[in-house]
């Protein structure tokens, strides 16, 4: 039950993500509007209150535009093959943009025309009061003065039509304008929305209070702008420092915390049942992550994109050897010179991802998380089940298993054709220390599961135990993730009644080359550890090379985290099954996010796919402009830097892409 809710709180942590991934594309899709470069207008920073707890700024949307379109992802987007798909991606963001409980009644297009230096959106706070939400946006409207009074008219005509009340406000002679919709069946209060033009700054939100806070600061007089904000401030000094003299075109910031309670105020306040775990992790000591952001910048040197996040966790223990209390601890993620793929991870794969983590403090510091999520006692209880009960599998679990684990985890993934909700396959090893007592451990769990088979497999001289769990899936029940948000669907709190199966429902294990191996498919065991030797690995592949040697010149080298994406691969699933008009049953892992983004569901029910797929042009026709991408992480003593970059794609021989396709049409297990 506690494992449960607290995997589904961690995935619903993705909004985080989401929201910045989201307002991202503002900028991007800000494409075809006029230039006037002029920058008279106050920054965002200093009009926004440091309540502000999820901001994301363009400073120069044409400057923007410019270097996307230079990028082979700009590319793509204007590519005539590709605007159906991206037309309709478009009014998809659009609509996730417009369906707050709270509208600003402007959409991307409206802003035509009306920019003249900055645009930024911001989600507020008012007072620091949880109930409290509101939204904002800014836009630098200097020598659009007359765009943006008619981009107001039409706003006006069209609340009016829609039988909103207003009203006009003048303060220190500007002209705040309200309007008030009628009060919609069920909602607790009615939508309001409020507007004025001042110093060349067009505002727009939808709370009153904080349209006054904001107008009183272009005098000077504000205080407590989100600038100085201390969390904001270090977030993007960090930042600066590592981006040096390369422009941001887009910056971001996130106060986590703080955003998710201003998403549960916007869906109504927190609905009373279950474990609120955004209580938990505070209690847990979660909240030592103040903030994150980062700048996004495109076309820079060799590079497509290049990007920095830095998540600010500023120690709050002094004890020796501790940063953070009680669960918090976990985060604890050393570095090491020793990133390279090892030798047993395959060529082809899609993506890369390793890291050192101090898994057996990991494991002791997750007691009191697993204890106060379930309401009960229950961490020790279960490891004394599973050592004393007879009927259980009697295993030592912290001594013959999280003892015996190192400090090296490594996922990968790949996917085998044809193209289904299920094609993906991944792999996560977990270095051992002493492999044969892990083994050991292993064999006596899998042997007291009744869903788990022994299968032999022969590999050369020698012999290699897999254990393959296969349950079968329920009709109802299990583990149901919900994302939600303003705009993203309801923020809904985990059901106290139910319990979810487990989580591998389909797996292999096995213990070789110093790690516990861990497989979605037993077929993708028996490639792995069959080719294991006889291909090339990973770090000799062309991509990745290119991919590590790009890092190399943004500082990596000792780092806690490395990251490699075969973009062209990685959509790749994602992409057909859109064409194909299966979007909503996709089980790959950016499917999976994507179909929380493209709207909020009912429980038990596949949403409609918006997306027209038959539109969308063959895949192969977009190969072409997704290349590699790769990023890394530094544990720093305040928190984690993450830097990474996309690059272009190289243009393939025949020959290359025929044995590329082959590989991939490979049968599974061939």
């Amino acid at each position: 039950m506690a494992v449960s809710n607290g995997c589904a709180f961690f995935q619903r942590r993705l909004i985080v993500a989401r929201f910045a991934i989201i307002l991202l594309f503002l900028g991007a899709l800000l494409q075809g509007i006029s230039a006037t470069p002029s920058h008279a207008a106050h920054p965002s920073d200093i009009l926004l209150p440091n309540t502000t707890k999820a901001y994301v700024s363009v400073k120069d949307v044409d400057l923007l535009r410019e270097k996307f379109e230079a990028t082979q992802l700009g590319q793509l987007a204007n590519d005539p093959v590709m605007k159906p798909f991206v037309e309709d991606l478009r009014k998809q963001i659009e609509s996730k943009l417009g369906q707050t409980d709270i509208r600003l009644s402007i959409e991307l297009d409206d802003l035509k025309d009306v920019y003249g230096g900055e645009v930024c959106l911001a989600m507020i706070q008012p007072g620091g009061d949880v109930k409290q939400h509101a939204l904002v946006l800014l836009v630098d409207v200097t020598d659009h003065l007359k765009q943006a009074n008619a981009l107001l008219a039409d706003i006006k005509k069209q609340l009016t039509q829609q039988g909103a009340k207003s009203s006009e406000q003048k303060i220190d002679g500007t002209t705040l304008v309200s309007y008030v919709l009628p009060k919609k069946r069920g909602a607790a209060v009615a939508q309001q929305a409020f507007y004025f033009i001042h110093q060349d700054q067009l505002v727009a939100t939808d709370h009153e209070a904080t349209a006054k806070e904001i107008l009183s600061r272009f005098a000077g007089g504000g205080k407590d702008v989100l600038k100085e904000f201390p969390v904001f401030k270090a977030t993007m000094d960090r930042c600066a420092k590592a981006f040096g003299a390369t422009p941001a075109h887009v910056r971001w910031f996130v106060e986590p915390f703080g955003y998710l309670e201003t998403t549960r105020a916007a869906a109504g306040g927190r609905k009373e049942r279950g474990t609120d775990m955004l209580k938990v992790l505070r209690n847990q000591g979660f909240d030592a992550i103040k903030g994150l952001g980062g700048f996004v910048s495109f076309s820079v040197d060799d590079n497509e994109t290049q990007h920095g996040t830095f998540i600010y966790a500023p120690p709050v223990v002094s004890k020796p050897g501790e940063k953070y209390k009680l669960a918090a601890r976990m985060l604890d993620f050393p570095e090491s010179k020793e990133l390279t793929p090892q030798a047993w991870v395959p060529e082809k794969v899609t993506n890369y991802i390793t890291l050192y983590w101090e898994m057996a403090k990991a494991f002791e510091s997750a007691k009191t998380l697993v204890d106060e999520s379930a309401g009960a006692e229950v961490f020790e209880d279960v490891l004394d089940s599973l050592k004393n009960d007879e009927s259980g599998p009697q295993i030592d679990v912290r001594k013959d298993l999280i003892q015996q684990l190192g400090k090296r985890v490594t996922f990968f993934a790949d996917y085998r054709l044809p193209i289904s909700p299920t094609c993906e396959r991944w792999c996560v090893g977990f270095e051992v220390q002493n492999a044969s007592v892990v083994a050991r451990t292993l064999a006596k769990a899998m042997e007291a599961d009744p869903d788990a088979s022994k299968r032999i497999l022969v590999l050369g001289e020698s012999k290699q135990t897999i254990w393959e769990i296969s349950r079968e899936e329920e009709e109802e029940g299990g583990l149901e993730i919900e994302i939600g948000g303003p705009g993203f669907g309801e923020f809904e709190e985990e059901e106290e009644e139910g319990q979810a199966p487990p989580m591998l429902d389909h797996a292999a294990f096995t213990v070789i080359h110093g790690q516990l191996l861990i497989t979605s498919h037993y077929d993708f065991m028996v490639e792995i550890l069959k080719e294991a030797g006889k291909r090339p690995p990973l770090d000799k592949a062309k991509e990745y090379v290119r991919v590590a040697a790009a890092l190399k010149k943004l500082g990596a080298g000792q780092n806690a985290f490395a990251f490699f994406t075969r973009t062209d691969k990685a959509y790749h699933v994602t992409y057909e099954m859109i064409r194909t008009g299966k979007m909503p049953e996709a089980k790959s892992l950016f499917g999976g996010l994507l179909n929380q983004m493209m709207g909020p569901d009912e429980k038990g029910v596949l949403r409609e796919q918006q997306i027209d797929g038959a539109k969308m042009p063959d895949y192969e026709k977009i190969r072409k402009y997704l290349g590699p991408a790769g990023a890394f992480v530094d544990s720093e003593s305040d928190g984690w830097f993450v830097t990474g970059c996309l690059l272009k794609k190289e243009e393939k021989k025949k020959e290359e892409e025929k044995e590329e396709k082959k590989e991939e049409e490979k049968a599974p297990g061939e």
